[in-house]
């Protein structure tokens, strides 16, 4: 999976594009921290992604700071919901595996937000709203 964020001049607006680059995927969710402002959830109309999906976001972000990435993650489950998959904006990756004899691992927005971005505090962003403009099978 993999989540880009672009800001489109002519709509003033940001897009986020979501690609399922692998196998399918289920309970796909992300999550988007521009300035004061944050989007997150499920893309509609399904969380679950097909291998090659993609689907494109229109959200309501101000325009972003140009330079480095936004702080964001794309995570989902494999589909036999044995493993859990989390990317960052920045490239990096992390999986967790669910055991039966082990507690299940966290993997809450905060959870991962925090393995990811420790010096992000996202809690008093203003929430904005998204629709899913695009889907490709």
């Amino acid at each position: 999976m993999a989540l880009e964020p672009q800001y489109v001049e002519a709509d003033d607006e940001v897009r986020l594009y979501i690609f399922s680059n692998g196998g399918p995927a289920r309970e796909v969710h992300f999550l988007l921290v521009s300035g004061a402002e944050v989007v997150a959830g499920i893309p509609r109309p399904t969380s679950l992604f097909r291998s090659g999906e993609s689907r494109c976001l229109k959200t309501r972000l101000s325009k972003p700071e140009t330079g480095t990435p936004p702080p964001s993650f794309i995570a989902c489950y494999d589909i036999s919901g044995k493993h859990f998959y989390a990317w960052s904006g920045s490239g990096e990756e992390r999986v967790y595996t669910q055991h039966r004899w082990q507690r299940e691992p966290d993997v809450s927005d905060e959870a991962l937000m925090k393995a990811f971005y420790p010096e992000v505090d996202y809690s008093k962003a203003t929430k904005k709203k998204f629709d899913t403009s695009e889907r490709t099978l």
